[in-house]
């Protein structure tokens, strides 16, 4: 507990003010940040000293009562800030400030009724409301003024966007106080509508009165046209002045009226209607007040209005590849694609890579899906979830069958729906399988009714499962138009999209490739130009310098003028810029990298703001305003003021993090410079800084800041710390199967373990079993085993186990056995599973139904495959009859049970009692929505009614399987489901149709870079040539199915050998023909291959006919 010094008060141990009267509860140690009591002299976490301080004052007898009351609504880092400005004794300074003042429309006239007691309820409710939105925004509630209130943003707490923070606040307030409407008229008869006035301007803000009445006060017009505006404004609405307009309209969608002649103001002045936040605002790079126009990309940008075009008028999918060396202006480029495109004729979505969230699985997918959602990942979990029910609506998909799979890429955790949800039974395997396509799907809506371009930026940092769905996504032809555009850095393009871009040249139309190339000097020349103005032939030169010295990169530019104006070899001044003669000096000690450059500017920086940036280059490329707050020893005044002037110093641009103020590098190489400076005692120092800090603030979601408290941990000084969050950050990745993340979370755990493995003895089990899980969905079985075999070990050697232990045991060993299967050692894998049935004893069926059934089903699959049919049927059939709570038991494990007893009576022979086990089976899967499973059933039933020549029947549910398949993206399967509908069309006599089914999975094989689905469908179309005679257009299938025969099954290669056979007896006569067929009855012979043998045989009489 913390007792507060002025009231006595006990609070819990993460408050930082009284939550009895709000005083500060005392000091942090200046290394850790770990609270510290009055008197400590060391810090009983870290054991730093910790500064004296002097012993809190009492409370001021005379406090403002109602500061005092608002003071409650505050958030605590709000209150910190206040409260640390309340003990400055400012007599005044000129600030710019936005006031936003409030006004209840005719509330005296309408309330003149009510009691005084009900009049103050009512009032005291709405202020407290709407102060509560106020100090979201940060701003400070200066005064209440009886039916309303008087707020300011920029005072005292001073921002970078205090009118769009003031402008957010009036639309808050008017939508959010509808509930609050409502009850107010039910109660009262009384419609609760106010007016907004927000002006922006300077004003001088300071403490006025004496010592003991003395209070913040701001002086100006600012707040008298903020008041007229209010009464201006009709009920319900926010109106603002032009200043405050000018600051915002990038922001939000407007409603312009004409000039207002407003009461005490001479001349008419404009006024503006904020309607709503604008679809797709985002912040401009460049020079603030010195925006340049793009140069030199003239030829990459028709080339993307081109394929945009393409898209719309062919209604086909494109992809666009984008790459440059960091600073050629890539994001620069698609920002002036878009600011190019008509508005209501396309959408544009963004999703961006960030390097801490490399290892987060689907980030970027997630950073798109809010942004077509219009979601930040800070919005509460409910809001979230509402609005993407709401908007899966809208697009008319079934809810029920994505929105259990979106919730989990946005990281929103388990609600009741989900936890009902058919996730729980899902393996990693399958999770992929239904999340690709939920995601699949949404996109594809998106871009039903207009052409949708969907940007991929910073692809550099993409993480694994991220690169896997793209590799999904984009791996066939995509149903509607949409145009997806890949950005990444040009040295990381073959890490990073190596593979995705193999898939996309095998694309019937490739991606476009548009690497960027150094500006051209005489490009470069008029970058700087534009940006100079050069009037006077030493500017002309100065230009002609700096563009020499960039080396055509824009970026390296702009920080050349910004050492340049840092340094006085520029100054502005009426006429525009004009050199200095330290100019060309300055130009000679230029860097000659770019990393080098922005280090000089930030050498010259006061030792305060570079020890402010080295600490929030720790951090990140982005961060928090609060998070650097709580790492910073200055002021929140110094702090807001250090922010201000790197910003002026073009170091940092300010950037929502999510819902509340944060900052962002306005490159990621300036970020990247200064980390790259920090010795490596002073960076593990920060990064311990931060996860402490982390480790009782919340930034960002759960399963984020589980990452990013990991990441610090592991790069301070006491990196042990990290294994909890390490072990969960695995764990949620392979919940979301991002398995290459989860493997690289478990390796970096056991080896910082392996440092100090006493400490950690039953960490490792759980290490080494999780990381055996994660190689095993990858294919790295000789981890897998080994893992999971030194996990078995170690609980083996226990000499006695309770029961969560034992069942932990036993499902190591079933991971085992899967392993096994998965290398084909069948009687391995019996072994393991034996084993763990026998440790669950004879009550294990009942006990542990769940457990016992899965180790069953595994058991009767390998007997199965071992040709033990009767003892799998028994074991199987076991399996399901004796269920003791059957509408409980997993899904997946009954289908996968029928599914064996459906292959058990194939093998038999007994079709007809085959078929009912596997309609049981696509039952099941259909009860999960599991489209992947359903198709394979579908397949299954297919093939079972071709057998049994109900060839009408058969089609029907390859069509239904070719279907699924088609709508999820599941374009392997699709192929080989293509070529055995073409084949049985064939076999029906439907000729046309089967040319294109099999002409499909031909095109299909071939962009997957299948050479297996290749030689089948090609051997398929030659077949098709021969049956219809048309032996020169079957000669070419044949032909290329030869080269590729080696990847050929061996059914496969007999049939291509009697057809070439037969293709040969037309060209040269039967006599060379007969020779080839014999040679492939003698590999079906040799193959105990009986239909194959009888194709021969057949063929071999025709050629004998012919003789």
């Amino acid at each position: 507990m913390r007792y507060c010094a002025s009231c006595t008060h006990s609070n819990p141990d993460y408050a930082d003010f009284c939550l009895n009267c709000a005083a500060s509860l005392g000091d942090t140690c200046p290394s850790c940040h770990h609270p510290v009591s009055a008197g400590q002299k060391f810090c009983g976490m870290c054991g730093s000293p910790v500064t004296a301080s002097a012993p809190p004052s009492a409370a001021p007898a005379r406090q403002d009562a109602l500061l005092q009351n608002l003071r409650a609504l505050m958030p605590s880092s709000l209150a910190q800030k206040a409260q640390q400005f309340s003990a400055m004794d400012i007599t005044g300074e000129r600030r710019e400030v936005t006031v936003l003042v409030l006004d209840v429309t005719n509330f005296t006239a309408t309330t003149h009724l009510l009691s005084d007691e009900s009049t103050f309820l009512l009032m005291d409710e709405a202020l407290r409301l709407l102060s509560e939105i106020v100090y979201t925004y940060e701003g400070s509630v200066n005064r209440i003024t009886g039916d309303g209130l008087i707020a300011l943003f920029g005072a005292p707490i001073a921002h970078e966007n205090n009118a769009e923070r003031a402008v957010r606040a009036g639309l808050h307030m008017q939508s959010h106080l509808q509930p609050f409407r409502d009850k107010v008229k039910e109660q009262y008869n009384f419609d609760f509508q106010f007016r907004i006035g927000v002006d922006t301007g300077q004003v001088i803000v300071g403490k006025l009165g004496e010592d003991s009445q003395k209070s913040y006060t701001v002086v100006g017009d600012t707040t008298r046209l903020a008041t007229t505006l209010e009464s201006a404004a009709q009920p319900g609405t926010v109106l603002v002045s032009f200043p405050t307009y000018q600051r915002t309209r990038t922001l939000f969608d407007y409603e312009n009226f004409p000039s207002m002649r407003l009461k005490d103001f001479p001349e008419p002045l404009p006024t503006y209607r904020p309607l709503a936040l604008r679809e797709g605002s985002r912040q401009m790079r460049g020079l603030p007040g010195l925006h340049v126009s793009m140069m030199g990309r003239d030829a990459e940008l028709l080339r993307l209005q081109q394929t945009f075009e393409e898209v719309r008028g062919e209604q086909q999918s494109r992809v666009v590849v984008i790459t440059g060396e960091a600073g050629l202006g890539k994001s620069r480029l698609v920002s002036e694609f878009r600011d190019s495109l008509p508005g209501a004729d396309v959408r544009v979505y963004e999703g961006h890579c960030l390097a801490y969230a490399r290892s987060t699985a689907l980030w970027v997918v997630a950073d798109l899906l809010r942004d077509i959602l219009h979601l930040s990942e800070v919005d509460p979990v409910d809001v979230q979830r509402s609005t993407l029910q709401l908007y899966l609506s809208q697009l008319g998909i079934a809810g029920n069958e994505v929105f259990p799979y979106l919730n989990t890429v946005l990281g929103l955790g388990q609600s009741e729906s989900t936890e009902l949800s058919p996730l729980r039974f899902m393996d990693t395997a399958m999770l992929q399988r239904q999340t690709h396509a939920a995601l699949r799907q949404f996109l594809l809506a998106e871009g039903r009714t207009v052409p949708t371009i969907l940007v991929f930026e910073d692809l550099h940092w993409v993480d694994s499962a991220s690169r896997d769905f793209l590799n999904y996504l984009l791996q066939g032809p995509l149903p509607n138009p949409l145009m997806v555009v890949l950005i990444a850095r040009e040295a990381d393009r073959e890490s990073a999209l190596g593979a995705l871009l193999v898939t996309l040249e095998k694309q019937p139309v490739p991606p476009v490739q548009l690497p960027l190339q150094a500006l051209s000097e005489q490009a470069g020349f008029a970058v700087v130009s534009e940006l100079l103005k050069p009037e006077s032939e030493a500017m002309h030169e100065l230009a002609r310098r700096i563009t020499i010295r960039a080396e055509g990169n824009p970026f390296y530019m702009e920080e050349i003028l910004r050492m340049l104006m840092d340094q006085g070899g520029l100054e502005q001044t009426e006429q525009g810029w004009e050199s200095r003669p330290q100019d060309e000096t300055l130009l000679a000690e230029v860097p000659s990298t770019l990393a080098s450059l922005i280090l000089a500017r930030f050498d010259r920086l006061p030792p305060t703001l570079r020890q402010t940036l080295q600490k929030a280059a720790v951090v990140g490329r982005s961060f928090p305003e609060g998070l650097l707050g709580q790492l910073s020893e200055s002021s929140p005044e110094m702090l807001n003021e250090q922010m201000r002037e790197l910003v002026a110093r073009h170091f940092l641009l300010p950037e929502p993090f999510g819902s509340t103020a944060g900052y962002a590098f306005r490159h990621a190489l300036i970020q990247e410079a200064i980390y790259g400076i920090l010795l490596q005692k002073d960076r593990q120092k920060l990064h311990a800084a931060i996860a402490s800090v982390l480790g009782h603030s919340t930034f960002w979601p759960p399963d984020e800041q589980t990452e990013v408290i990991a990441y610090h941990y592991t790069e301070s000084t006491t990196p042990e710390k990290a294994i909890p969050f390490l072990i969960k950050s695995a764990e949620n990745a392979a919940r979301r199967y991002a398995n290459e993340s989860a493997i690289q979370h478990y390796r970096h755990a056991l080896e910082i373990m392996s440092k100090q493995p006493k400490l950690f003895e039953n960490e490792f089990t759980t290490v080494r079993i999780g990381l055996g899980k994660a190689c095993k969905f990858l294919g790295q079985f000789a981890e897998a085993n080994e893992m999971l075999e030194r996990a078995l070990t170690y609980l083996r050697a226990a000499s006695s186990l309770d029961l969560p232990a034992l069942l932990f045991k036993i499902q190591t060993l079933r991971e085992l056995a899967d392993v096994r299967i998965r290398e084909g050692a069948l009687t391995d894998a019996l072994l393991y599973l034996e084993e763990g049935i026998e440790l669950l004893g004879p009550y294990g069926a009942v006990e542990q139904a769940d457990l016992w059934q899965s180790l069953a089903d595994r058991v009767a699959f390998v007997r199965f495959r071992q040709g033990r049919l009767d003892e799998a049927f028994s074991l199987a059939h076991e399996a399901i009859t004796n269920l003791v709570r059957p509408a409980q038991a997993d899904p997946i494990v009954l289908a996968s049970l029928y599914n064996t007893l459906g292959g058990i009576s194939w093998q038999r022979g007994n079709l007809e009692e085959a078929i009912p086990y596997v309609e049981q089976s696509l039952y099941l899967y259909q009860s999960l929505n599991y489209a992947w499973g359903m198709a394979v059933s579908y397949t299954n039933l297919a093939i079972l009614y071709y057998v049994q020549g109900l060839w009408e029947k058969a089609a029907s549910y390859f069509e239904k399987a070719e279907l699924l398949r088609s709508d999820n993206g599941y374009m392997p399967e699709r192929a080989i489901n293509l070529k055995n509908l073409g084949l049985l069309r064939m076999a029906m006599g439907d000729h046309v149709q089967a040319q294109k089914e099999l002409q499909s999975s031909l095109s299909l094989s071939q962009q997957l870079g299948d050479e297996f689905g290749t030689v089948c469908a090609l051997i398929g179309l030659g077949h098709l040539s021969v049956k219809q005679a048309r032996y020169e257009e079957a000669m070419p299938y044949i032909e290329q199915a030869f080269d590729l025969l080696e990847v050929a099954g061996e059914e496969e290669a007999i049939e291509a050998h009697w057809l070439k056979a037969l293709l040969e007896a037309e060209q040269r006569g039967p006599e060379q023909a007969q020779e080839r067929v014999g040679r492939a009855l003698e590999m079906a012979r040799a193959a105990n291959l009986t239909g194959p043998e009888i194709d021969c045989l057949r063929v071999k009489g025709m050629l004998h006919a012919r003789a």
